[in-house]
């Protein structure tokens, strides 16, 4: 009879083990993982819909992928008290030049370029990356 209860008292426990474990995986889940950013930029509320320059590179970029398109993203960031956004990647075998361009569109220089690093370039936020994105 001790054997039975025994018995019970491990497959209650085995259940217990099951739902703390589905819990657990529950909780651990990140779900602003692929959470994007919006910040209002260039004195328009939301610059990925508002600024028509940018708005038709990232629709560029959703309707023509690439091979490549899963490593971009577009950080927003302030240099010189001004904004920018930054295209960049995080792709491990390319050696990438990124380009930084004001609230008009223009490029303005490339990260790494003498005017532009990572230390000068403040508070950036990933405005944009592909949903299909593999970089953190």
């Amino acid at each position: 009879m001790s054997c039975i209860l025994i018995v019970n008292q491990t497959g209650y426990t085995m259940k217990l083990i099951k739902l703390f474990i589905v819990l657990l995986i529950v909780i651990s889940c990140d779900s602003n993982k692929n959470e994007i950013e919006s910040k209002s930029a260039c004195n328009v509320e939301n610059p990925v819909e508002d600024l028509t320059w940018l708005k038709a590179e990232i629709d560029n970029r959703v309707q023509n992928p690439t091979d490549y398109t899963k490593y971009e993203s577009i950080l927003q960031g302030e240099y010189n008290g001004e904004n920018v956004f930054i295209f960049t990647n995080c792709c491990p075998n390319c050696n990438t030049i990124v380009p930084i361009y004001n609230c008009e569109g223009e490029q303005i220089g490339y990260m790494g370029d003498g005017n532009f690093d990572s230390d000068s370039v403040k508070k950036t936020i990933i405005i944009w990356k592909p949903s299909n994105s593999v970089c953190n």
